[in-house]
């Protein structure tokens, strides 16, 4: 039996023992790390004979987060008027586990981080969709560019509120993927993010 070290022990007992569930988590939410992670799998399959199939499987992945990001959020239901979001996303950050791939995000032709190393959204206008949804209507700053971007987005409050929600970019809106890379039979215009 090996050790969970993602579950605390207590008296040299898993925590679990004592009821407590395996899906809690352990720490703040600084400890969390946000990721993105996309995949796709290609079976290309050729039957030569009646008794020779070949088959290949291929499978890419990428796998992005961005480890320094500041956000500000002023939220309450009751009082839209008042809300107001604000993050700040340091892109010289962005991590896809390849230091190529880092490289080429990071130039010019992708977030150009060198000239303009701080991505922002800030949102002041809010309107309720029913129930805990809501939509944030803001201003996404990147590559010196700004255009609105809306997040739609559940609010679950509670000793610590959770923000889950998404929003779709056109990411050559604000010149990210340029050069060869704004042909959008390699790369598509549309980015969802989520939070």
């Amino acid at each position: 039996k090996l050790t969970d070290y993602g579950i605390p022990v207590v008296n040299g007992v898993p925590v679990t023992e004592y009821g407590v569930a395996p899906s809690n988590f352990y720490g703040f939410r600084a400890d969390v790390d946000e990721t993105t992670v996309d995949t796709i799998t290609v079976r290309l399959r050729h039957e030569a004979t009646d008794w020779l199939t070949l088959t290949s499987d291929t499978r890419w992945g990428l796998y992005q987060r961005f480890a320094r990001f500041t956000p500000l959020i002023e939220f309450d239901p009751a009082r839209l008027s008042a809300a107001r979001f604000e993050a700040s996303i340091h892109l010289a950050s962005a991590d896809t586990r390849n230091d190529e791939r880092d490289e080429l995000l990071l130039g010019s032709g992708f977030f150009n981080s060198a000239k303009t190393p701080t991505a922002r959204y800030q949102a002041t206008r809010f309107r309720a969709l029913g129930g805990n949804r809501f939509l944030a209507e803001g201003t996404l700053s990147l590559n010196g560019i700004s255009k609105p971007v809306a997040l739609a987005f559940t609010w679950t409050p509670g000793a610590t509120a959770v923000l889950s929600g998404n929003a779709t970019v056109r990411r050559l809106d604000f010149a990210v993927g340029t050069g060869e890379w704004a042909d959008l039979a390699l790369l598509p215009n549309e980015v969802r993010v989520t939070t």
